[in-house]
């Protein structure tokens, strides 16, 4: 499947968690329709975990983008000691 489709998909549907995808562009029919996605980017692993039977089909909700986002983000207790700047020392 085109990576770059000459129309927006018209499934509504998040292909991860089933909530509404929120696509502006889907909704109205028109990649001239501004959407929060423009701005966002889609990491190549959360594009794997979308079923292969779902690739192609709606667009990835801005939850589960951003969900994906944090999870990427190290939290303070998993950053071993040796990685820790000097300015965060204790």
């Amino acid at each position: 499947m085109d990576p770059h489709p000459l129309h927006p998909l018209s499934n509504h549907t998040c292909p991860l968690c089933g909530a509404p995808n929120e696509c502006a562009a889907a909704i109205s029919g028109s990649f001239d329709t501004p959407c929060w996605c423009r701005n966002i980017v889609f990491p190549d692993e959360l594009l794997a975990t979308v079923p292969a039977d779902l690739k192609g089909k709606s667009c990835i909700c801005r939850a589960c983008v951003e969900s994906a986002a944090n999870a990427a983000i190290p939290s303070p207790e998993q950053v071993a000691p040796d990685e820790v700047s000097p300015s965060q020392s204790p």
